[in-house]
């Protein structure tokens, strides 16, 4: 499965919130390649460069990031995905 996420945040954001995503579970850095394997399955992140939003006079970080998840049952892809949103969510309102 390969899913491509177009988020509002800095690379630097992304891997402060990526050890409680991934529950404190070693992952490598290769490049702009993160790779976690656990139980026989694989998570490959790749971080597209950095980009800006320019909103009006406001400026925040975009990046693209796919998501490729190796050996995972629908199920399974489903509940990291589900768990992915939740962990990147920001607070609004």
């Amino acid at each position: 499965m390969l899913v491509t996420k177009e988020m509002g945040i800095s690379h630097a954001e992304f891997f402060s919130v990526l050890p409680r995503l991934l529950d404190g579970r070693e992952y490598k850095v290769e490049g702009s390649i993160i790779v976690c394997e656990n139980d026989g399955r694989r998570i490959i992140f790749t971080l597209w460069p950095e980009q800006q939003r320019t909103i009006a006079s406001i400026t925040l970080p975009s990046t693209r990031i796919d998501i490729s998840l190796d050996d995972f049952s629908d199920e399974e892809q489903k509940r990291f995905m589900e768990k992915f949103d939740l962990r990147f969510r920001r607070g609004g309102g």
